[in-house]
């Protein structure tokens, strides 16, 4: 498709529909928003006119669209392993390691080792085009330090399918997080805003600078209690996707996660190394499920905990 002229006759479903929505209905791999962007650059024609954006087609219309070639992301591929859990031609799904960041920072820290440098290694030519650009289409993102499922888009039409449901709030994302001390109640959900820290700018805060709604659901799967004090289990549901949401909710009920190096107890973090060497916060995303943006089909993905957690858990209950 990309660097190629098409041809595309307009059928009684798009009589009357503004052009982008039609070529997005008659070419449907890709995006409504991408169409717009070529209108604008004067790649779509009835014949030898241009047309505008507001043009509205009609039954038996014969429209041309130049597609450009797609442009390379500047980034380079990495050969870093992948726990792929689910792939087809539009997506993939991940089992994110911790220690790898999601995405490059704007500075340039993590240039040649992020999750994209590795989903570009991965792929190779797979990748459909999103925007225009030969890109994985990040659509949510995973701490540095936080494991687990993220899916990853590999066509233009499959990102904008992604973020709506991310938008409408549609995907189910659940965690499991240890929590340092007695969680009194056995469920419960944190509505608090969140925003940037007024004291520290590398962090977030409840009621912070320019806070946005943040609500979380959890539930108690486990209590520990013995020689290292007590401790928490909890099934964490995100109803929304602030940075760094479940460590600072939870934190600021008193409750912070085990293991984390911003938000958490220092001492206890020291301690927790020492006995299960467990070097980062204590949380998993275990559990996705969401519509597939091409075909519809419903995807439920659960993966285990990871090693590094497993084996805190294990420690634990032997202490009881």
């Amino acid at each position: 498709m990309f660097g190629e002229r098409r041809k595309y006759i307009v059928s009684a479903r798009e009589d009357g529909v503004r052009l982008d929505s039609a070529l997005a209905s008659l070419e449907s791999t890709v995006s409504r928003q991408y169409f717009q962007k070529m209108i604008k650059e004067v790649r779509v024609f009835l014949g030898k006119k241009y047309l505008k954006p507001s043009y509205k087609v009609r039954l038996g219309d014969l429209l041309e669209v130049e597609f450009p070639l797609p442009v390379k992301l500047e980034l380079e591929p990495a050969n870093i392993p992948l726990t792929v859990v689910y792939e087809d031609d539009d997506l993939l799904v991940i089992d994110k390691q911790p220690g790898l960041v999601v995405h490059p920072a704007e500075h340039g820290k993590f240039m040649g080792s992020s999750l994209v440098n590795a989903v570009l290694y991965h792929v190779g030519d797979g990748f459909k085009g999103i925007g225009g650009v030969l890109r994985p289409g990040i659509v949510h993102r995973l701490d540095k330090d936080t494991s687990g499922l993220i899916v990853v888009a590999k066509s233009d039409v499959a990102h904008q399918g992604l973020v709506a449901q991310f938008k409408k709030r549609t995907i189910k994302k659940n965690y499991q997080a240890l929590l340092l001390g007695k969680l009194p109640q056995d469920k419960g959900r944190i509505d608090a805003d969140i925003g940037r820290s007024v004291k520290d700018r590398k962090k977030m805060s409840v009621n912070g600078l320019n806070a946005k709604e943040a609500s979380t659901k959890f539930r108690v799967m486990e209590r520990f209690s013995g020689g290292l004090g007590e401790f928490t289990l909890v099934d964490v549901k995100l109803l929304t996707g602030r940075t760094h949401q479940i460590r600072v909710h939870f934190e600021s009920l008193g409750f912070p996660l085990v293991g984390d190096k911003h938000y958490g107890n220092d001492k206890m973090n020291k301690i927790v190394e020492q006995h299960f060497g467990l070097d980062r916060q204590f949380l998993h995303a275990y559990s996705l499920k969401f519509d597939h943006p091409v075909s519809q089909k419903k995807l439920d993905l659960c993966i285990d905990l990871a090693n590094d957690l497993e084996k805190v858990l294990k420690g634990l209950r032997g202490m009881n």
